[in-house]
Order: C-alpha cells, then structure tokens, then sequence
C-alpha cells in the first residue's frame, strides 16, 4: 500500500511541476507578444486551476498593454475559478484603457458588466 501512495504522491507532484513549467513558459510567450503560443500553452495547463487562471490573467494584462483591449477582456473573462485573479486582470485592463486615453467601448463597458454581473448578481444588492 505505501508504494500506491508513493507513486500518487509523484504522480500529483509532476502534475503541478508541469502547471508551474507551462505557466512560466506562457508568460514569457506574452511577454514578448507571441500571445496566440502563449493561450495555446496556457489552456494546456491541466488540474491547477489556480496556476491557469493566474496565467491567463497575466496574459490578458499583457494584451492590454500591447493595447488590443477586446481580446484581454474575453481573456479575463475566461478565468473561471479564481476571482481575485478576474478582478486584478480587469483592473489592470481599466488602468491600461486609460492609459492609452481610450474611453471603454460600449462593447468593452456590456463585457466588464457582465463578468462583473456574474460574481455579483443585482439580486444580492437587495438582500
């Protein structure tokens, strides 16, 4: 039995080994704007779903700085577990937008108000 669990110990520490190699790898793939390599390497990452929603939510800044707000937001949107990870890539789209002297289009305004909609549903206002 002690052998089972060892060999389930590795098996679950490779896993987060690969989440972590992926992760750094993307990031340095948006980093330098190759951003299609670095969501194909991102959506790879399996099982860390806290490793996958940093990363995206570090690509998604990234796009925004390189100033193609659209594809940031859906990219933010996809974050789907970690919150706190949603919240900072939207924030740092918000600064970026502003940054560039962009007022958000009504597209970007109906996107951020519906991720934002999603965590908060109006009905909790009332309660």
């Amino acid at each position: 039995f002690g052998t089972a669990e060892a060999i389930g110990e590795s098996m679950f520490s490779c896993i987060y080994e690969k989440a972590e190699v992926l992760s750094k790898i993307a990031i340095k793939c948006a980093e330098v704007g190759l951003f299609d390599q670095a969501l194909k390497i991102a959506k790879a990452i399996e099982y860390d779903t806290s490793a996958k929603d940093e990363v995206l939510s570090k690509i998604a800044v990234k796009y925004a700085e390189a100033g193609l707000f659209d594809q940031a937001l859906k990219i933010a949107k996809a974050i789907e577990y970690d919150t706190s990870k949603k919240a900072e890539a939207l924030s740092e789209i918000a600064v970026k937008l502003t940054e560039a002297g962009q007022k958000p289009s009504q597209k970007e305004i109906a996107l951020l108000s519906e991720i934002i909609l999603e965590k908060y549903p109006i009905e909790s206002f009332w309660k």
